[in-house]
């Protein structure tokens, strides 16, 4: 049987896939941020981290490009919305799979 196109780009887009969304807690916070933006407390709050842990998280999720933060409140950048929740969702559902 043919490996398929969404295996084959799944296994090139695996290593930068785990680098931004392959922290825990990093998933939490786009899941957090998904339906709402927020405040920094609010984001601590719903992940149940570490200050320094979510500060750390959101700046690499800043420097990724995913998230933003204007006065103060932090989104998922637009380009990143919900059709990127969706794919955290489904590419954990595919690793949960795979890794049986």
């Amino acid at each position: 049987m043919a490996e398929s196109s969404f295996l084959k780009n799944y296994d090139i887009a695996e290593p930068m896939l785990k680098k931004i969304f392959g922290n825990d807690q990093r998933i939490r916070i786009m899941l957090c941020l998904d339906d709402n933006a927020r405040f920094f407390d609010d984001i601590v709050e719903f992940v149940e981290g570490k200050e320094f842990d979510v500060h750390q998280d959101l700046e690499a999720l800043k420097d990724a490009g995913v998230v933003q933060c204007v006065d103060e409140i932090y989104s998922l950048t637009p380009r990143m919305g919900v059709p990127t929740v969706g794919f955290i969702k489904d590419f954990n559902e595919i690793e949960r799979t795979y890794k049986r």
